[in-house]
């Protein structure tokens, strides 16, 4: 077995686990708020030893997804925010008996493990095995990647944004594109792979190993899942943009991001004692955790670095007011790029790296539990 899929695996299969337990012991022991449905949907209906092995991820955001591929969009408003290339595998799945549930588990968990493999192969390539093999349990460990694990679309955004990046630095520019394409149809955000695959061509040409000019034109593939979703929308609710004019039910608005980033640290200290509000420190130390590494980000290639930062930039131009960084941890557990920086600080230092293994398993595991109580970890 080649290492990539041996090193994937294993990490994989103790994430898989651990969590699993975790979420066990969380829903028989910690107290829960209730679920909250999604347009009507209030989730699989399962028996207690189901709920406990399955019922457990279906938790706020993963209740829309579910509702997306039975209804479509128009049934709810709010559906439009969301993106359908994911939904629209559990669908797919669903002709083959599988429940929403089932099927998003299944879409989710693969392309972790694919997703794995593919960080582990760029790692390699461009920093080392042993820095590949650190990226890839970063990566897993990070408290908010249990929602790699869940019927988010995280795992299979992570899976296409990596796949692209090293299809990119690999030369294969027609699968970068296609890759791109399908991650612009799973996030908003992934449109912004594109800058950083066009600097990758450009410093693929300033090396002297790049392609020919006309082989840019396979990034143009990006913009087209996009523009597939807007063409979707229209047909469903008459407004191509209905994707955004969703997120004001979210009351985000514009403030600049280093605004954003002061007033969720003032939030993540000042509520971190309050009822539930360890979801505030949690996501002020995912604000730290992005701005320690992503000052590493400027001695590794520009795509990294480019990618990182238009990532995060989204969510901080547009908080949602009562609470700055909400979803912070969520979205940076797929920023691979700051968990390569981390892999290539400790990879000469053991000591370091087992402290900071020892810290996020644990912080993990308590994140998973808040997520399977709905304490607001979404």
């Amino acid at each position: 077995m080649p290492d990539c899929w041996r090193q994937a695996l294993l990490v994989f299969l103790s994430v898989r686990i651990m969590a699993s337990a975790v979420a066990a012991l969380a829903w028989t022991c910690v107290p829960a708020n209730p679920v909250v449905s999604a347009g009507g949907y209030a989730g699989t209906r399962l028996s207690p030893v189901g709920e406990i092995l399955l019922g457990v991820w279906e938790r706020s955001d993963a209740l829309w997804y579910a509702h997306l591929a039975l209804e479509g969009y128009g049934a709810a408003a709010p559906s439009t925010a969301f993106m359908p290339l994911y939904p629209g595998l559990i669908r797919a799945l669903s002709w083959f008996g599988l429940s929403p549930l089932g099927a998003g588990l299944l879409v989710s968990n693969v392309a972790f493990l694919l997703a794995l493999v593919a960080l582990f192969r760029l790692a390699r390539r461009d920093f080392g095995p042993e820095v590949a093999r650190q990226a890839v349990w970063y990566q897993a460990i990070f408290p908010a990647s249990f929602f790699l694990l869940a019927p988010y679309t995280e795992s299979l955004f992570l899976a296409l944004a990596v796949g692209a990046l090293l299809t990119a630095r690999q030369g294969r520019w027609r699968w970068a594109g296609l890759l791109g394409g399908l991650l612009s149809a799973t996030r908003t955000v992934g449109i912004l792979i594109l800058p950083a695959l066009f600097l990758e061509f450009l410093s693929a040409r300033r090396r002297g190993h790049g392609a020919p000019w006309l082989q840019v034109l396979w990034l143009g593939l990006v913009p087209v899942g996009l523009l597939g979703v807007m063409l979707l929308q229209a047909q469903a609710t008459g407004d191509p943009l209905a994707f955004l004019q969703a997120q004001d039910g979210w009351q985000r608005q514009f403030t600049w991001p280093w605004l954003t980033i002061w007033g969720g640290l003032r939030q993540g200290f000042e509520f971190a004692g309050v009822a539930d509000g360890g979801i505030y420190l949690f996501e002020a130390m995912a604000a730290l955790y992005a701005l320690v590494l992503g000052i590493g980000l400027l001695r590794m290639p520009a795509c990294y670095g480019t990618l990182a930062f238009l990532s995060l930039l989204v969510p901080l131009l547009a908080p949602y007011p009562g609470n700055l960084l909400m979803s912070l941890p969520r979205f940076v557990a797929v920023v691979f790029p700051l968990h390569l920086v981390l892999a290539r600080w400790t990879s000469a230092r053991p000591g370091v790296e087992a402290l900071v293994r020892t810290l996020m398993t644990g912080l993990y595991g308590l994140a998973t539990a808040l997520y399977v109580a709905s304490r607001n970890m979404f």
